[in-house]
């Protein structure tokens, strides 16, 4: 009888470890543009979680842009790093013209002289922030006009990017921070350091939902940014946010996030799950390097983080290291139009800019991307993108599947 008792014990307790968390999806049409796009879609899986993982292993052999954030960091290398970005030409404007004592303050405001005085530490971003190439609160604008393009906005980091932070600034309020993809300055005030649990709590957690609409205001979370999965309930989830203490630590905060807007792990990546994701951003204001919206690059990596990718920063290495790589140099525009076509939801790049291709609908091919031109995220034809020397240019695809 005691055997019986163990075993039934045995298989109840081994049942309840195994029971997978099963949370409905929130289908959202987030724009009617989406709708005929998804009409009818196959909805097979293009690839598993664990296709996708061995993509990520492939993409970060192909690109050096990527840092283990785990290393040791020798004061030649910090040096190297902070030496490498170099002040823009002038003239450059923010309210008014940046002068030369005003680029003098700057390059002393990195305090070289005192790198390697540091102890390096982990650290989360506890608050949507902005990775500059220079410890400065000025911009650097091509002109009074312009102030969509800062030349020192290098990317934004979301909450809960993990970092080491390697120097600060001599006037105490910017740390120089390497993060998995980018490295540059960072204000002190959005991070927070953490001992080595909560890291993991907050970044190697398996029980985690992912942010699946363009920006979650109420807590600036980008699409894409993980969380640790706390509980569910009446469509809401309960995940952990984290937030400094008095001491400049992390600490945990539960937020409620509607079921609309994440997702329990990863979404399946299928062709209409793509469409979705990608259609949340429509309309979204342009922001280069990520400041107050998204440029081309990082609405890509974000739509396809929800996925599990993790995708470089930058297009240029982007389009080396992502998925398929397929060369379309030596073909005449027509031929890249035809070769194309057989390949939609693939990633177009030309210098400097990446696209979504989205399909061909009646004749005509269609792009979705973050457009500098218009500064907002649209969907376009190729035609009259940029001009009929576009095709032209786009000498790379990317297929992910």
């Amino acid at each position: 009888m005691k055997k019986w008792m163990i075993l039934c014990l045995t298989l109840f307790f081994f049942g309840c470890a195994k029971k997978e968390i099963v949370i409905p999806y929130e289908e959202v049409i987030p724009y009617e543009e989406v709708i005929r796009w998804i009409k009818d879609i196959d909805e097979d899986i293009l690839l598993t979680k664990e296709e996708i993982q061995k993509q990520n292993e492939l993409i970060k052999e192909r690109s050096d842009s990527f840092y283990d954030i785990n290393a040791f960091f020798e004061e030649e290398e910090i040096k190297k790093l902070i030496t490498f970005y170099q002040i823009p030409s002038l003239p450059r404007y923010d309210n008014q013209i940046i002068t030369t004592s005003d680029v003098e303050k700057i390059l002393e405001n990195r305090n070289l002289e005192n790198i390697g005085m540091d102890n390096l530490k982990k650290a989360l971003v506890i608050k949507r922030t902005n990775l500059k190439s220079f410890p400065t609160f000025l911009h650097f604008y091509p002109n009074l006009q312009i102030k969509n393009f800062d030349a020192l906005q290098e990317s934004e980091l979301p909450i809960n990017t993990p970092l080491q932070i390697v120097h600060t600034s001599k006037d105490n309020l910017w740390v120089f921070a390497i993060s998995p993809f980018y490295a540059g300055w960072v204000l002190q005030k959005d991070i927070a350091y953490v001992e080595d649990d909560e890291y993991k709590y907050f970044t190697s957690n398996k029980s985690f939902a992912v942010i699946t609409t363009s920006f979650l205001e109420e807590y600036e979370l980008d699409m894409g940014v993980t969380l640790p999965y706390e509980n569910y309930k009446n469509g809401t989830y309960f995940l952990t946010l984290p937030i400094k203490d008095e001491n400049g630590y992390v600490t945990r905060k539960t937020i409620e996030v509607k079921k609309e807007n994440a997702y329990f792990g990863y979404l399946p990546y299928t062709p209409k799950n793509i469409y979705l994701q990608a259609f949340r951003y429509f309309n979204t204001s342009y922001g280069w390097g990520g400041e107050n919206g998204v440029d081309c690059s990082s609405m890509l990596k974000n739509i396809y983080k929800t996925f599990g990718f993790d995708f470089p920063r930058n297009t240029k290495e982007q389009k080396i290291s992502i998925g398929t790589i397929l060369s379309l140099e030596g073909k005449s525009i027509e031929e890249k139009q035809e070769f194309i076509r057989n390949y939609p939801l693939s990633l177009l790049y030309m210098p400097g800019h990446g696209m979504l291709y989205l399909g061909n609908k009646d004749g005509i091919d269609y792009i979705y991307h973050a457009s500098g031109k218009g500064l907002k995220v649209v969907e376009t034809n190729i035609e009259n993108t940029y001009g009929e020397n576009f095709l032209s240019s786009i000498n790379f695809i990317n297929v992910i599947k």
